[in-house]
């Protein structure tokens, strides 16, 4: 390099060395066969550097009067400075910056190609954007290995640290496409050092950490875990093509998207489909706009973006024209175009129409069983707190036969429990007595014990309430609560017999006060709402005795609680004195079609009959106004119009720019 230019033989290496430092030499020569930086562009691989014998000794000599740098690890540059000795003469000068010229040197990148890699950097950015929505339980600790998107839609929340980590993948996204945007090498090299180290960092020192381990590990997750790797191995084929970017640099211009350089019907298609998705070609044209220098407003520039996107699809559309085999004049459409466009449409209204009709009659098909697999019962005087709270444990709870729902068909109708799944009936039956004393204060039982009087003319409230729990599952509730209420008048002889109960009971001794109707046997469960009785009327309720007991412990103190007892059994009618209920639980929409049962008939009508009949509407209405559009015979010249004005924003004449663009305005309104 140089030699052919008459420069000395120190001059000469200087320049080589440079050069290499730069990887513009090396064991290989240049794509495009020349001789490399100040070389007469002949060809000749380098001749005189790599070959030569003499400029092999004067590269010796400049490395032993250059010396070596410790700094950066490479040999010291002399420079020959002019005039330095005396009149004429010359010296060697040592080059103490040399570590901040390689840097210099590092993001020079006159002497290799441009290379626009943004497309290859975006997908594999949106690839570890998806693995992170969808493997997100990789990255959380063992016990919320669980959790996963689909839990968090059933669930309807959002965790902190997720939102957070998508949130930071989207920003850096954007990030790229703006420094891409401007084209600073500088701001793309530092994004990369600050993800690489960042990544690191978090990956295989604060993940293990933070993972439920508890103290520093080197396995950041089992092995066997191929989400994560899965994660890693695309993020860093991200930052492979990204310093593969920073080593070549942007392209000087930028003119169009990468989409409309074939005009190919996979590449129509991925471009209808882009399009289509919601806010991701608002975003990119946003973005365009801000980062760009150019005299278009907004809303100009998303003219000039529509209207090349529409010319493209033109121009892919006669190039579809073209392919064999052709129509001839007067030829009638063939029977497979009618087949797969005209039938194919057909069946996809007809079932676009029934569709809701049929997606409810499914999901009532497969639905499955929602028994109930506890209760907790509680009564309540005036809205005081509970005088009687009982909860069913597991061996309270026992599966319903068909022989006992045989016997209620006969005993209250069959009519009542038609169309119930026996899988989902239970039957409770619980303790007479309650699980939690009475501990009432003094003013509160004052009270009380005064609203009881038979001779207090205010209405007296007793309320049975009941609370059947569930399993949890999507788009049903797992608690079901309901409430039956009875007010007593004055004078009521079971008013009189509760003031009596409360005032009047010794210690050691019990007293009983028999309660008409106070709750019904069978309970109705449905899949959201509130519990309600099977039977209409008085035939289910049961009529129950209410206990007070006030005890008194070894150390003579007093203790109270309540009980409450059946008569007979609802069902059979048989003595009994345990408390029994059975709940009658509605089937539940099986998994696969819970989101759309979610809907109900007249949601799913309105969400996606009308939305699709819209579009279709839009497709196939105010098509004549289109034809001055769609139908250009050779949108040719138009593109290269929008062409030159790319150009003309990219080279930054944006006096030209904006003649040119208003030359295109002036055609579309004026065609």
């Amino acid at each position: 390099a140089g030699v052919g230019d008459g420069l000395s033989g120190d001059e000469t290496l200087a320049r080589m060395v440079e050069a290499r430092g730069d990887g513009r030499f090396g064991g290989d020569t240049r794509e495009d066969g020349e001789g490399g930086e100040g070389g007469d562009g002949d060809g000749d691989e380098g001749a005189g550097v790599e070959e030569g014998e003499g400029a092999a000794d004067d590269d010796d000599d400049y490395r032993r009067s250059g010396g070596f740098c410790g700094c950066c690890g490479g040999w010291r540059r002399r420079r020959r400075r002019d005039g330095a000795d005396g009149e004429g003469g010359d010296a060697l000068d040592d080059d103490r910056n040399c570590c901040s010229r390689g840097f210099a040197r590092f993001l020079d990148t006159s002497s290799v190609p441009p290379k626009d890699a943004y497309v290859k950097m975006f997908v594999f950015d949106l690839l570890v954007l998806v693995v992170s929505l969808f493997g997100w339980s990789s990255f959380q600790s063992v016990e919320l290995k669980n959790d996963n998107i689909s839990s968090y839609i059933k669930e309807n929340r959002v965790p902190l640290g997720f939102l957070l980590f998508l949130v930071v993948q989207f920003v850096l996204i954007i990030a790229d496409r703006c420094i891409y945007l401007y084209k600073s090498l500088g701001a793309k090299l530092a994004l990369q050092l600050v993800e690489v180290v960042t990544v690191q960092l978090w990956l295989f020192f604060i993940l293990p950490i933070t993972n439920g381990e508890g103290h520093y590990t080197t396995e950041v997750v089992d092995h066997s875990d191929a989400v994560l790797a899965i994660w890693y191995l695309l993020k860093s084929c991200y930052f492979l093509i990204s310093a593969y970017q920073v080593k070549h640099g942007y392209p000087t211009r930028i003119l169009s998207n990468f989409l409309f350089k074939s005009y190919s019907i996979v590449n129509a298609v991925v471009f209808y489909t882009y399009r289509a998705i919601p806010f991701v070609y608002e975003l990119r044209v946003l973005i365009d706009w801000a980062c760009t220098d150019t005299t278009l407003s907004l809303f100009d520039w998303l003219k000039m973006e529509d209207i090349y996107a529409q010319l493209y699809l033109v121009r892919v559309s006669r190039e579809g024209d073209k392919r064999p085999p052709r129509r001839r004049l007067g030829q009638k459409q063939p029977l497979s175009s009618k087949f797969w466009l005209g039938c194919m449409f057909i069946a996809v209204l007809v079932f676009v129409i029934w569709f809701p009709l049929l997606i409810m009659s499914l999901s009532n098909a497969t639905a499955v069983p929602y028994p109930a697999d506890a209760v907790t019962i509680t009564i309540t005087f005036n809205g005081y707190q509970p005088v009687f709270v009982m909860n069913s444990e597991r061996t309270d709870v026992f599966p319903v036969s068909k022989g006992e729902v045989s016997q209620l068909q006969d005993r209250f109708g069959a009519s009542y429990f038609a169309g119930l799944s026996i899988d989902g009936a239970r039957k409770f039956v619980l303790s007479p007595s309650s699980k939690l004393l009475w501990g009432i204060s003094p003013p509160s039982r004052a009270n009380l014990t005064a609203a009881m009087d038979p001779l207090n003319p205010e209405p007296f409230t007793i309320t049975f309430g009941y609370t059947f729990d569930r399993p949890y599952r999507s788009l049903a509730d797992h608690a079901i609560e309901g409430e039956r209420s009875m007010t007593l008048k004055q004078n009521s002889t079971v008013r009189a017999q509760l003031h009596k109960m409360v005032s009047a009971t010794p210690p050691g001794q019990t007293m009983n006060a028999t309660v008409p109707m106070l709750f019904p046997a069978f309970i109705h469960l449905p899949a959201t709402g509130v519990g309600t009785a099977m039977i209409p009327g008085n035939a289910s309720l049961v009529n129950a005795t209410m206990s007070f007991t006030r005890g008194v412990d070894d150390t003579n103190h007093v203790l109270e609680w309540w009980g409450l007892y059946q008569s007979e059994s609802a069902h059979s009618g048989q003595p009994t004195s345990d408390v029994e209920m059975w709940a009658f639980a509605d089937s539940v929409s099986n998994e696969t079609f819970s989101v759309f049962a979610g809907f109900g008939i007249v949601g799913l009508y309105v969400s996606v009959v009308l939305v699709v009949g819209r579009f279709l509407r839009m497709l196939v209405t105010n098509v004549s106004h289109k034809i001055i559009y769609e139908d250009l015979p050779d949108p040719d010249m138009i593109m290269l119009l929008c062409d030159d004005i790319y150009m003309a924003r990219e080279s930054g004449d944006l006096a030209l720019e904006e003649m040119l663009f208003k030359e295109l305005i002036m055609l579309y309104r004026d065609p």
